[in-house]
């Protein structure tokens, strides 16, 4: 039975198959590593607990490092164009996530704010 196994997975791993767990996308930055496909964060080095909303608010800063999002386009985005709700609503979203992302929020290296303009990653 062993040989028999040993052949199969010969033949899946010639074929381009492999034995391990699917590759998972992995967005890195800095100290800051998200696993997309597993909804999970790790900075550095530690798990971060993260709310959906704030998943999704990282996901969407990591995918695109540099730019400036504008409160409106963050809500469109994240939270969708029928969003019955304050735009304010991005700015305590940004500051729960500094808390768990940043190592001195009042002084944040990820998590930029541009005056005038809205928020950038990076």
């Amino acid at each position: 039975m062993k040989e028999l196994v040993a052949r199969c997975r010969a033949l899946l791993r010639r074929q381009g198959y492999t034995t391990s767990s699917a590759q998972t996308s992995v967005q890195k930055y800095g100290q800051i590593h998200l696993f997309s496909e597993e909804c999970r964060v790790v900075v550095r080095g530690k798990e971060v607990n993260l709310s959906p909303k704030e998943f999704r608010l990282l996901e969407l800063f990591m995918s695109y490092p540099g730019r400036v999002w504008s409160r409106e386009q963050i809500i469109a985005q994240v939270w969708g164009h029928d969003f019955l709700g304050d735009t304010k609503t991005v700015d305590v979203h940004v500051r729960w996530l500094r808390e768990k992302l940043e190592s001195d929020p009042s002084e944040p290296e990820y998590l930029i704010t541009v005056r005038g303009f809205g928020y950038r990653f990076g």
